[in-house]
């Protein structure tokens, strides 16, 4: 058989390059597109992503403005004001806005505990009347935990400027260098309840049961009586028992310390006012509150950013100095319900905390 003539040949292999050619013209195509529509959907949902977060800002300027028309209306702060209120379920283009205004002083701040020293540390220990250490450890009998001092003295530790152990057994930066990976004591204020769990005595599900009643603001704070769960309210001092703890939480809000001392002393029938200032401090209380937080929940299709807030009031000008973005999708937040989240909102009534 004679083979093809040569322009036939010719013409074949023209044509199987232009096949190669297409397909490969096809494939480039096939790639760009596919790219494309990745770049498409990254910038949609980036564009989503902003919009969940400029609606969660939204929520913190209307706080911001809640706090600031509170101050103005008021000197005091309870669960029975405009932000103690849960914010209803918005509905927004696209979605739904929900969240609540906190008052982080109705729990027990753990920096209370960084000025102790060790002669600081055992008069309150030798005293009668009541210190920010015996809150502490008193709360944590409350909720069945571990009370040793074991467990505040490695928080003031942890937290305070110097080297030197508050009481032998605690730690301090020779400890933890032994630890891997070494590290040293922070030798600061706590910023946030989580480090707490890093810290010898803590376990994770110790700092979870804590979470409702304890919080890491910077420098002391008192307990705001009026907005405080009953827990806390027992761990205070041991004037306050069951019976005097509910007594509070029904005949609450006080317009003053004065009138929480005074209605504290007829209902114990027998110490004064007077008496009670010294059993418990004055210091460690307060019926007005400077430290507020706001969580706040966008949830846009298939996407949920929730925020967390801090704010600080002076007066009537309320400022943020912490925010915190989670970003979780929808499906995710759906089959999570019973998880416990720090961006969550802890509802505490009277009743709910009541023994």
């Amino acid at each position: 058989m004679k083979p093809p003539p040569s322009g036939i040949r010719q013409r074949g292999f023209a044509l199987l390059a232009v096949l190669v050619l297409a397909g490969i013209c096809l494939l480039m195509i096939g790639q760009i597109s596919y790219r494309h529509q990745l770049d498409k959907s990254a910038q949609s949902r980036s564009l989503l992503q902003d919009q969940t977060i400029l609606l969660a800002l939204s929520a913190e300027s209307w706080a911001r403005q809640m706090l600031r028309e509170d101050a103005e209306d008021n000197q005091t702060d309870s669960l029975e004001d405009d932000w103690a209120q849960a914010i209803p379920v918005l509905p927004v283009e696209g979605g739904l806005l929900s969240g609540c205004i906190r008052d982080m002083q109705s729990k027990f701040n753990l920096n209370n505990l960084q000025a102790y020293t060790t002669d600081t540390w055992n008069d309150e220990l030798a005293s009668l009347f009541s210190s920010d250490l015996d809150a502490f450890l008193n709360l944590l009998a409350v909720l069945e935990q571990d009370s040793s001092e074991l467990r505040a003295a490695v928080i003031v530790d942890w937290t305070d400027a110097n080297s030197d152990l508050i009481i032998p057994g605690s730690s301090e930066d020779p400890d933890y260098m032994l630890e891997s990976p070494a590290r040293l004591a922070a030798n600061r204020v706590l910023t946030n309840i989580d480090e707490l769990a890093g810290l010898p005595t803590f376990s994770d599900l110790d700092v979870l049961q804590l979470y409702p009643y304890i919080t890491a603001l910077p420098g002391a704070t008192g307990v705001n009586v009026n907005t405080a769960p009953a827990e806390v309210l027992t761990a205070l001092s041991s004037v306050m028992d069951r019976f005097l703890v509910e007594a509070v939480l029904e005949e609450r809000p006080f317009g003053s310390l004065d009138d929480f001392y005074a209605f504290v002393s007829d209902s114990t029938g027998y110490m004064s006012p007077s008496e009670l200032r010294e059993q418990l401090p004055a210091r460690m209380l307060t019926v007005s509150s400077q430290y507020f937080e706001l969580l706040a929940t966008v949830s846009l299709l298939d996407q949920e950013v929730r925020m967390r807030s801090l704010m600080q009031r002076n007066g009537a000008v309320a400022t943020v100095f912490m925010r915190e973005f989670q970003s979780v999708p929808l499906v995710l937040s759906e089959n999570a319900q019973g998880l416990v989240s720090s961006f969550d909102c802890y509802n505490f009534s009277p009743d709910e905390n009541a023994f």
